[in-house]
């Protein structure tokens, strides 16, 4: 079987505007996260400083991390922990399947006026205060990020259809509360089957590229078993509440009596 596409590796060595370039960020923020620790000092040639493949898998990790609402100081800890553990260059093709990110979404920005607008009825912003609690919504100078636009927008469409803010939120919350158990579970069969075998065995580098594979392919194994659950479950849902609304009421006056 193929190996999965990974993201593009640069060619050889590239200055810090490459870099950024292939990162889809700004060298502002290249060095930026430089000076936080959060990325590999740059090699030196001579006056020039020199960029290579594992500066870029960094740099993309470090991105998905506080993309996803993490704090610098969080992702500094994180880094950190993984560099003293493995050094460097040590499983980067594990570093770069976690990279990848599998099936998430890029986050989307709302500001204070659209919110307002997607969730009407909210006027002492006690809902807004609540998503934001819950990870929903991460402030972001005057703009609101949402690290799971889908379900942002799934509330305002319901929101649209009359449901209060606050239901909306009550649903959010069991959702992420959900996912993040099942999510926890599923990471947990992973390490204890999958990944301690391989830490037993030392890491051994000859098996990285099968460790990558088996990272991007039970992460997209797990998405998938759960969407397909929740759409059988639905349906099941959705069946037995027709068949209750089409079946007689001890107090349905409109049905005649036998």
């Amino acid at each position: 079987m193929a190996e999965p596409a990974t993201p593009a590796a640069l060619a050889d060595e590239v200055d810090i505007d490459e870099l950024a370039r292939q990162a889809g960020t700004t060298v502002r923020t290249v060095r930026m996260y430089q000076e936080k620790g959060l990325l590999p000092a740059p090699l030196r040639r001579g006056r020039r400083a020199a960029y290579r493949t594992e500066h870029l898998t960094r740099l993309r990790l470090v991105q998905r991390l506080t993309d996803r609402g993490y704090s610098l100081a969080a992702v500094k800890d994180l880094v950190d922990a993984w560099d003293a553990q493995h050094g460097l260059e040590h499983l980067l093709g594990i570093e770069a399947a976690v990279t990848e990110g599998g099936a998430t979404e890029p986050v989307r920005r709302f500001t204070a006026d659209e919110l307002a607008e997607m969730f009407p009825g909210d006027e002492d912003l006690s809902a807004l205060q609540r998503a934001l609690e819950i990870g929903l919504l991460v402030v972001d100078g005057e703009d609101f990020v949402a690290p799971n636009p889908t379900l942002v927008l799934a509330g305002a469409s319901l929101a649209a259809s009359g449901m209060p803010a606050h239901a909306t939120v009550d649903l959010a919350t069991a959702t992420l509360a959900t996912v993040d158990r099942l999510a926890e579970q599923f990471m947990a069969a992973f390490l204890e089957y999958v990944w301690q075998p391989f830490e037993d065995a030392g890491e051994p580098e000859k098996d990285v590229p099968r460790m990558a594979r088996e990272i991007r392919e039970k992460r997209a194994l797990a998405v998938q078993s759960v969407a397909s659950a929740m759409a059988n479950a639905m349906e099941a849902h959705i069946d037995r509440a027709i068949m209750m609304d089409a079946i007689p009421r001890p107090d349905d006056s409109s049905q005649p009596l036998r």
